[in-house]
């Protein structure tokens, strides 16, 4: 908790700064198929800062090998346009736990529509903390120099 003689900028960045080293992933797979993913897509700046919706989303896209797989069309590089494209992953079929996952990954890349909290509550602990993971990654952000991924310039 902050209190008036604390320097709230100083706080976010460091818990910023600190937010990879917490960040939960469902087995070191996860976090290959994260880092790869972000790689591929070239959503990082020239400064390292990675955009924050594409990472929430890969965050939450990739925490499931099969899901993964699945989705590989829809995202960068392999997709048209280079966005994600979620109108036609939603008319896959996903169930349960999948599918508010997806629901997930939509809402925070778009970040147009409001998310339904309760159905995160339905989720099993694993990937309830990679819910919540991903909506912290959308506050936090996340930096090159944090994943220690090699930067390639946006083409």
């Amino acid at each position: 908790m902050s209190d008036f003689t604390s320097d709230p900028l100083k706080e976010y960045e460091e818990a910023r700064d600190n937010f990879w080293e917490g960040l939960f992933f469902q087995g070191k797979e996860h976090k290959q198929r994260f880092v790869q993913a972000l790689q591929d897509s070239r959503k990082i700046d020239e400064d390292g800062a990675i955009d924050r919706n594409y990472a929430a989303a890969f965050y939450l896209l990739t925490a499931d090998e099969w899901i993964w797989q699945s989705v590989q069309k829809y995202v960068p590089p392999q997709s048209k346009g280079g966005y994600i494209d979620f109108a036609k992953i939603l008319k896959m079929d996903f169930s349960g736990g999948y599918y508010r996952m997806i629901v997930l990954a939509n809402h925070l890349y778009k970040q147009r529509d409001e998310i339904n909290v309760s159905a995160l509550t339905n989720l099993d602990t694993k990937n309830f903390k990679v819910a919540i993971s991903a909506i912290e990654m959308l506050f936090y952000g996340l930096r090159t120099k944090s994943l220690q991924v090699k930067q390639e310039k946006k083409k």
